[in-house]
């Protein structure tokens, strides 16, 4: 009976233990924000004019807007800038699922890596969608912002999506084309915004050759549409790739530097 009973409170202890370990793993696995992590993130916040552009690299932060009075956490490529000197400036739009800094450093940055530009990859809030009047309305009032606040040169703006993003960037060519000088939608389709997009824009756009997702047949007659439009775009297709090879199109975006620079910009 003794040994019976030992044996109990042994086997207990053990239970209580292994619960206890379990959940001390768990706790530390858990990265989903706690109210006060969010609340020191907002406090965190700096407006547009605080974030220091004075130094080269790349950062990350939360920036308040002030028409939505929201802060977006953001990622950002800084050029070296001489004095009175203006620059290009790029809004990049991560795909579905992703994030600001990823998708700058993974594609924006080694794709445009001579543009000389700032580069600024937002993360959309809450896991929205770039299409959300919402969200367009935050973009162009981060666009307006910059180009109050830095050294921006504002014939020089242009919007880069993947995806998701790519789909935002069809988006603002329709919503807010008057901020833009060129857009590059990445793996996306234009399909809802054929009657809308801007013809004052350039768009060039680079779409995967196996897309199954969004095919490139799809995406050919849409491009023909813009076109009886005449609206100023052009597709190019990304050989032997699919919707989720997003590293291969680091080359396909590295060529469209040539296109801002001696195109699109050739008489600024």
């Amino acid at each position: 009976m003794i040994f019976k009973t030992l044996n109990s409170a042994i086997i207990k202890t053990l239970v209580i233990f292994s619960f206890s370990i379990l959940l001390i793993s768990g706790c530390k696995g858990d990265v989903t924000p706690h109210a006060s992590e969010v609340e020191s993130e907002i406090i965190k916040s700096v407006l547009i004019s605080e974030i220091d552009i004075a130094k080269s690299g790349t950062f990350t932060g939360h920036v308040m807007l002030e028409k939505y009075n929201f802060p977006i956490k953001y990622a950002i490529s800084l050029p070296e800038i001489a004095q009175e000197e203006s620059v290009p400036l790029v809004i990049a739009l991560h795909f579905s699922g992703g994030e600001g800094l990823s998708f700058l450093e993974r594609l924006v940055i080694p794709g445009l890596s001579e543009l000389n530009a700032i580069i600024i990859a937002p993360t959309a809030p809450d896991a929205s969608d770039w299409t959300l009047t919402r969200t367009t309305d935050m973009i162009a009032e981060l666009v307006e912002l910059a180009i109050v606040n830095w050294p921006v040169n504002p014939n020089k703006v242009v919007v880069v999506g993947y995806s998701m993003g790519g789909f935002g960037a069809w988006d603002l060519m329709s919503s807010h084309p008057e901020l833009f000088s060129a857009a590059i939608p990445i793996a996306s389709s234009p399909r809802d915004w054929i009657d809308t997009i801007s013809t004052e824009v350039p768009i060039y756009a680079i779409h995967p050759e196996l897309d199954e997702s969004i095919t490139l047949d799809r995406v050919k007659d849409e491009i023909q549409q813009l076109k009886d439009r005449e609206v100023n775009v052009q597709l190019v297709v990304a050989n032997g790739t699919d919707h989720y090879d997003f590293d291969l199109m680091i080359s396909y975006l590295y060529e469209t530097m040539d296109w801002l620079k001696y195109t699109v910009w050739a008489d600024l």
